[in-house]
């Protein structure tokens, strides 16, 4: 998944798409240039995260 699609995913900015990238809080891997967030992990980051 992109940063633009891990932003729709989400519903949050671009802003907080990169510091949620650049912190490490959600895995990504790099292919060349490009940054993609690792999908399955990224589950297990809104599972830790959500607040009911």
């Amino acid at each position: 998944m992109t940063i633009k699609e891990l932003q729709n995913y989400l519903h949050i900015g671009k802003n907080k798409a990169y510091y949620l990238v650049n912190n490490n809080e959600v895995p990504t891997i790099r292919i060349g240039n490009k940054t993609y967030v690792v999908v399955d992990r990224l589950q297990r980051y809104i599972d830790r995260n959500i607040i009911l």
